[in-house]
């Protein structure tokens, strides 16, 4: 039997703490103003998913206060693509669950896009640097299947060597029976 000893697991603790912060770290938000201000607020992005251009896309955004639904009055999102800084925005609004929001959007191209929120509350705004998205170019659909049918160019030809070549079996075996019944017959 194995036995854990204190040093042991004051390692295992400390391990997973760090782990726990490192995550933290990852999906947080950073505040952009005065710490003190956004001081308990947590804003996190719900891409929903891979995100294709072209195509418009619904992301989450949760926002609480002391790990608890914060009632913001209103939430902005703002992405700003890495490459060239154009930026496209979505107004979110509140759902049923409290403390999610939803936004639609429609980036017009792919690459990584910079996401932030403006969180708007009672006493407080706040703009908060949220995850960068990578999206996807635009799928293009297949093109629509012929609705006729196709007939190759040689078709025709091919079709009508053949209907000679059977008009010509046919009259070869009607002369080759009338010769057999003019010899059965003298």
């Amino acid at each position: 039997m194995h036995r854990s000893t204190p040093a042991r697991l004051a390692l295992a603790l400390a391990t997973a703490s760090a782990l726990v912060l490192v995550t933290a770290g990852a999906t947080l938000a950073k505040c952009e103003h005065d710490p003190s201000q956004c001081a308990g607020m947590i804003v996190t992005l719900d891409p929903g998913g891979p995100m294709s251009a072209g195509t418009t896309e619904t992301v989450g955004i949760f926002v609480l206060e002391d790990e608890q639904p914060y009632a913001a009055s209103g939430v902005h999102l703002t992405f700003t693509r890495a490459s060239d800084g154009a930026t496209v925005e979505a107004e979110a609004t509140e759902t049923t669950m409290a403390g999610r929001w939803e936004a639609t959007v429609d980036l017009p191209q792919g690459g990584n896009w910079a996401v932030s929120a403006q969180v708007v509350g009672a006493g407080f705004a706040g703009t908060f640097a949220l995850d960068t998205v990578a999206v996807g170019t635009a799928i293009t659909p297949p093109a629509a299947p012929a609705t006729g049918i196709s007939v190759p160019p040689l078709a025709p030809a091919v079709a009508l060597v053949t209907l000679v070549a059977l008009v010509a079996g046919l009259a070869g075996l009607v002369a080759v029976n009338r010769r057999r019944q003019a010899a059965a017959e003298g």
